[in-house]
């Protein structure tokens, strides 16, 4: 039996407007999982 294990980040942020500074550490979690859950909050 093979067992599939992916691995998921959970990331929150709270800001209105989006700036470079968050969009760059959402792309860095990108490289950190295989999924990646975020809460925006405004």
């Amino acid at each position: 039996m093979k067992i599939n294990k992916t691995k998921a980040i959970i990331v929150s942020r709270y800001s209105n407007p989006t700036n470079k500074g968050q969009m760059e550490y959402f792309n860095d979690v990108k490289g950190l999982a295989d999924e990646v859950i975020c809460n925006w909050g405004q």
